[in-house]
């Protein structure tokens, strides 16, 4: 009989039925979005390909995480959850409705899972066409694309149990309430509002926190639950590094579902207690309405009251707290309203104001001591069983995690020497800190690396932001020879085949073929020095680097490779023999040039460089100008432009050389960490009748040694 099972076939297929004109509707919109934003990158990828346009990554394949190609849908599948939510239990917010749905010879227990199944079947079509739409697009065009097979089948994971949580959340908030308005309200409040209010309070806690990286401890991390990771990452609030860090966090997984089953159950437990006359009424229960008041209390002031206590106990502060209290007045008064359609049970909301208010206060409190704590935090070799250490340097960005700092950073040291080290750096860095007024961190002193060091006791983790000096670098790396496991994190290199390359210094236009072969010989340069000089070289880094970028599971990664005089010499006498190679084809510009410079600057009375000149027409000009270079590691490049007049007499066999280079060619071997080197940058700019400006045409470098 049907009133004895827990779900019924035919009521899902009627109800999946019903959500078919949403459900077609909805498919319909997230493919077309879906196939314009690959579309957009295939064409973007081949118009580079033919020469025609820049690319994010000009050097290489372009990356598809499949995160970035589907975040679209984070808010897509909201829309859509509250539209089959609202089909689903449109029976709850109506007396007939309720009363024939709960006639029906069904359990409860199997209409209210039938119905919810149907939503939820509707949501995993939707974002299975999605996803094998993207996949045979993005085979067909294997050639200019890597794609992270992975990352898509985690992001399309993800984002089912993103809407799948919504949805759980919609059936609770729809069994305790009895209007539109209160379900839309109630779902929201039962997903956001708690994470909310732990969000104000971490975000205090670490604007008011010294060298502290601002993590959230374990559950009451946001990244732990999807609904709220996804839309607090998209609207920016909170703080991730990427939607990657929430896809590719297994916890993540386990926690949301969880979340999701506990929804489902109160919900199920909820309908089953659920009686016909409370349709049309906002809530079932008092108990529920007095906890969302209080909760709303809290939220809208938690960020004011911690202020006055904990920062700044001016008038202005005190008439903010005010003007919260207000508004919270105002909003429970209307909350109050739709819940019950009376203006005189308003009243009622007064002791969930009062109790609102009280734990506000006490989470001020708490937040104050939390920060005093914090701030007061030394370390020492007595509480400070081991430590962590995780590559940040002075190459810092928030695009991609740095590879061999995501392996390191879970690498426990526990090298007495290391330690005493770190614990004195962190000292000192914390007494500059405290005279300096940034709040960035990341940005160091001269001759300081920034890396993130956590401090592990028995229990505790403490994870700091760490300024050491070159010394200190130097130290830890000959302590960390024994460390295999360290070792062998600064050897994984992504094959060539299987990154994206960025150069990010002020030779950019290398072709793919040329910046592969730089990133090559650096590593294999790499490979064969002592571990010590390599973790000097990578941790302290360099003005001028090749950036690896690949995706695994979804998660953008990059391995940062130091070009410099130093370390990687035949990788930087590569890249500038392609600037100079690049150059030297260009036979007419180059001897130009030379004839430019040899008239005009070295047999100039005024000895004055001319930084413009024509060669052909006044419809376009060539830019030039000089600079110095050193590519040493852990120091900015020395750049100045080279003036005559600043120069000695016999300093004008520079330009000679420069001279002589241009005319026969130049080619720059066995490079040594003294070399200095003269560059030329010469930029062609055409004029743009339409628009009535010039425009960077073309672009060449020049490199000569100055012996």
């Amino acid at each position: 009989m049907n009133n004895k099972r827990i779900f019924s076939f035919n009521l899902f297929k009627q109800t999946f039925s019903q959500l078919k004109s949403v459900g077609i509707i909805g498919m319909i919109g997230v493919l077309f979005i879906s196939f314009t934003i690959v579309f957009d990158l295939i064409q973007e990828r081949l118009r580079y390909n033919l020469g025609k346009t820049q690319a994010d990554y000009e050097y290489s394949k372009a990356i598809v995480t499949g995160l970035d190609e589907n975040r679209f849908l984070v808010v897509l599948i909201p829309l859509l959850v509250i539209a089959f939510s609202l089909i689903v239990w449109h029976f709850l917010n109506q007396r007939a409705s309720s009363d024939f749905y709960h006639s029906l010879p069904y359990t409860r227990l199997a209409l209210y899972l039938s119905r919810f199944m149907a939503g939820v079947a509707w949501l995993l079509l939707i974002l299975l066409v999605n996803m094998l739409v993207q996949l045979v697009s993005f085979i067909l065009y294997k050639d200019y694309l890597l794609v992270d097979y992975n990352g898509m089948l985690l992001m399309h994971l993800s984002l089912f149990i993103y809407g799948f949580q919504a949805l759980c959340a919609f059936a609770l908030a729809c069994a305790l309430t009895g209007n539109i308005i209160s379900n839309i309200l109630t779902a929201g409040i039962i997903v956001f509002l708690p994470r909310f209010i732990t969000t104000i309070v971490f975000s205090f806690i670490n604007t008011q926190t010294i060298l502290r990286v601002g993590e959230v401890p374990g559950l009451l991390n946001n990244i732990y639950n999807f609904d709220v990771a996804f839309v607090f990452k998209f609207i920016g609030v909170g703080r991730f590094d990427s939607f990657a860090d929430i896809v590719s966090n297994p916890g993540t997984y386990i926690y949301s579902i969880l979340l999701s089953l506990i929804y489902l159950v109160l919900g199920a437990i909820a309908f089953n207690k659920r009686k016909s006359e409370y349709a049309g009424k906002g809530a079932i229960s008092r108990v529920v309405r007095f906890i969302i008041r209080a909760a709303i209390v809290v939220a809208l002031n938690v960020y004011s009251v911690a202020r006055f206590i904990n920062l700044d106990r001016s008038i202005e502060s005190f008439w903010e707290i005010v003007a919260t209290f207000l508004i919270s007045v105002v909003i429970l008064g209307i909350y109050e309203f739709i819940a019950s359609k009376r203006v005189a049970s308003i009243i009622k909301a007064i002791p969930s104001l009062i109790v609102g208010i009280v734990v506000t206060v006490g989470i001020s409190l708490c937040i104050n001591m939390t920060v005093k704590n914090i701030n007061n935090y030394t370390p020492t070799t007595d509480n400070v069983k081991n430590v962590s250490i995780s590559i940040v340097g002075n190459n810092y960005s928030f695009d991609a995690s740095e590879y061999t700092g995501v392996i390191t950073e879970n690498i426990k040291i526990t090298n007495e020497e290391v330690i005493d080290i770190l614990i004195d750096a962190y000292n000192r860095t914390k007494k500059k800190a405290l005279k300096s007024d940034t709040r960035n961190y990341y940005i160091t002193d001269e001759g300081y690396t920034a890396v993130e060091v956590q401090f592990n006791s028995s229990i505790i983790k403490n994870k700091r932001i760490v300024w050491l000096t070159n010394s200190d670098v130097e130290n830890i790396a000959s302590s960390l020879a024994d460390y295999k496991d360290y070792q062998k994190a600064f050897d994984k290199y992504p094959d060539v085949d299987e990154a994206s390359f960025e150069y990010d210094s002020v030779i950019d236009n290398l072709t793919s073929t040329e910046i592969k072969n730089v990133y090559q010989t650096a590593v294999e340069e790499l490979k064969v020095l002592d571990f010590k000089d390599v973790y000097i070289a990578r941790v302290k880094g360099s003005s001028t680097n090749v950036q690896a970028y690949f995706s695994k599971n979804g998660k953008k990664y990059k391995v940062i490779i130091p070009i410099t005089q130093e370390y990687t010499p035949k990788a930087l006498a590569l890249v500038m023999n392609y600037c100079n190679e690049d150059l030297n084809e260009q036979e007419e510009i180059r001897s130009g040039l030379a004839d430019i410079l040899e008239t005009y600057v070295l047999n100039s009375d005024t000895n004055n460089i001319y930084d413009e000149y024509y060669l052909s027409d006044t419809s376009s000009y060539y830019d030039i100008y000089f600079t110095d270079y050193k590519f040493p590691a852990n120091e900015d490049m020395e750049s100045k432009a080279l003036y005559l007049e600043d120069l000695e007499e016999n300093d004008g066999e520079y330009l000679k050389a420069i001279i002589d280079a241009l005319r026969n060619g130049n080619e720059i071997t066995n490079v040594d960490s003294d070399d200095e080197f003269i560059g030329l940058n010469i930029t062609h700019m055409v004029y743009d009748s339409e628009y009535e400006n010039y425009y960077c045409d073309e672009e060449y470098y020049f490199y000569v040694r100055i012996d």
